[in-house]
């Protein structure tokens, strides 16, 4: 197990993620991801660690005189399904990748083994901050955000501020998702302007569902921060490791200057700058289809009390197989492989404005696990 001794905060960043990346940790199989992280926070000075009843860590660091900002970051301890055990792990200039026994791409897992990486470099080489410190590792993000539903929200309380770290590509900062603001505008607009003043080029954005939204409905303002992975969940998934050290340099900005701003945050609104309410009726499953036409959803019941499917797309949920169909081309695949594609509601937006069909769909994904 590395150490930080003798080593810069660059390279334990590597090194974390590297250890992490081959440490195997589907959802609903974190044993070795919690075993290994409740080790790494007994290493360090924390108020308390403790693992709450489903499994989910949290910890706490009184910093300076404790007085100031409470800031809460976060990260997911499981990867999807199709994340192999035997990978090996290639870093080719800094751009990681997986490879199979057979020679061929692998599920490299840095959804979300980089956000993971990015938190334990943090608390090991502590940023200059006057407040608490909270983290939070969440189980089974991939399917559902169940972890963080399940989590004890008391936790979160007094928080001023949480950051997610498990969002693709480079520079976003993810304020909400689909209909959902997860953070008021001062935060989106404060978060902006740090970026800029510090010669990054983060900016806020709509994204898709993640630990962020599970914290904003217990009233929390929260973001979720690139970590510089792309292609997740797929057979090309890669990461760019200078992109991830960039966030780590955001995430120490923000510890640096929280306290300046924190007084001038809102309450998680309704809608913000970024995410506009939609006035649609939500169904308690995935059964639904967004009508272009009429700009309305049409939930499941009415799906079959028509007796058939709308175009462009459409599914419904039978005996856990969710069935999709653009009354031409039907796709299945059950509820855990559904929640993954829903999850990426950017990719799901494409495919309502495009018309695309699901045959098209198919072709453009098929390098997708299921």
């Amino acid at each position: 197990m590395t150490t930080k001794t003798d080593k810069t905060q660059k390279e334990f960043l590597e090194s974390k993620l590297v250890e992490l990346l081959y440490l195997f940790g589907t959802s609903g199989k974190e044993e070795r991801i919690q075993k290994y992280l409740m080790k790494e926070l007994d290493s360090l000075k924390t108020d308390f660690v403790k693992m709450d009843s489903y499994g989910n860590i949290h910890t706490q660091f009184t910093l300076g005189s404790g007085d100031g900002a409470v800031l809460h970051l976060n990260s997911h301890m499981d990867t999807v399904s199709g994340v192999k055990e035997d990978k090996k792990i290639v870093n080719d200039n800094g751009v990681f990748t997986a490879i199979l026994p057979d020679g061929k791409r692998g599920i490299l897992g840095a959804d979300d083994r980089a956000g993971i990486a990015t938190i334990l470099t943090i608390i090991n080489y502590m940023p200059k901050f006057d407040g608490k410190l909270k983290v939070s590792f969440y189980r089974e993000e991939e399917i559902g955000c169940v972890g963080s539903t399940r989590s004890d929200k008391s936790f979160l309380d007094d928080v001023d501020l949480s950051i997610t770290f498990d969002r693709r590509g480079s520079s976003d900062i993810v304020v909400g998702s689909f209909t959902q603001p997860f953070a008021c505008n001062e935060v989106g607009d404060w978060l902006e302007t740090l970026s800029q003043a510090n010669g990054f080029k983060y900016k806020p954005v709509e994204g898709g569902i993640s630990d962020a939204m599970t914290v904003s409905e217990h009233g929390i303002n929260a973001v979720n921060l690139s970590v510089g992975y792309y292609n997740e969940h797929t057979y090309n998934e890669y990461l760019v490791f200078s992109e991830l050290y960039t966030t780590l340099e955001f995430a120490r900005c923000i510890m640096r200057d929280l306290n300046k701003v924190k007084y001038t945050f809102t309450s998680v609104p309704t809608e913000n700058k970024w995410i506009k309410a939609w006035d649609y009726k939500k169904s308690s499953s995935y059964g639904g289809y967004y009508d272009s036409s009429t700009q309305r959803w049409i939930d499941e019941e009415e799906i079959l009390a028509n007796q058939g499917f709308y175009a462009p797309v459409a599914w419904v949920e039978k005996d856990e197989i969710a069935v999709l169909s653009d009354g031409a081309y039907e796709m299945h695949m059950n509820l855990s492989e559904l929640d993954d594609l829903i999850a990426d509601l950017t990719l799901a937006r494409n495919l309502i404005d495009a018309n695309l069909s699901l045959r098209d769909f198919a072709e453009a994904e098929k390098d997708l696990p299921f």
